[in-house]
């Protein structure tokens, strides 16, 4: 039984290639009570998703549409991907709180970055092992930020 080829499917292995380091971020997951160090969350700016997508289908060959749900009491948003003015994927982000004054940026962010991983964009980033680093608990930041990005790309096999 053959299936269907799609423009995604040819383009896969250029949508899935792994972000450079340089365009990857941490923020802290966990940080140790006991130690100098934190958990590593690595992701990518929106726009990092967006580069990507440029470069392998074409500025103009896709489009992000969001929307609220649910309707009657909006507690997030719902992004639809389209390739080529074909719904390929939908991710949701939740308007959370905490989130200030970004209420609506932060969940167009996270619906965006999720239907992109839907068609393997950025996926790898959810797949990679937990790494700890260095975290300097006054600033609250993480201690040569790139050297802990790098080592989850050499654990997770990337390189």
């Amino acid at each position: 039984m053959g299936g269907r080829l799609t423009v995604l499917d040819l383009l896969r292995d250029e949508l899935r290639r792994p972000f450079d380091t340089e365009d990857i971020d941490i923020k802290p997951g966990a940080v140790s009570g006991s130690t100098d160090s934190a958990l590593a969350l690595l992701y990518a700016d929106p726009r990092t998703y967006m580069d990507r997508l440029d470069e392998v289908l074409g500025a103009g060959n896709w489009r992000a549409e969001y929307k609220p749900f649910p309707h009657e009491n909006p507690s997030g948003m719902i992004c639809m991907l389209y390739v080529y003015d074909v719904e390929v994927s939908q991710g949701t982000g939740d308007l959370q709180k905490g989130d200030g004054d970004n209420i609506v940026t932060s969940a167009e962010a996270q619906c965006f970055k999720r239907a992109c991983a839907a068609i393997g964009v950025g996926r790898y980033l959810w797949q990679l092992p937990q790494v700890w680093g260095p975290f300097d608990k006054t600033k609250k930041r993480f201690v040569n930020p790139q050297e802990i990005i790098r080592k989850a790309y050499r654990e997770g096999g990337i390189g």
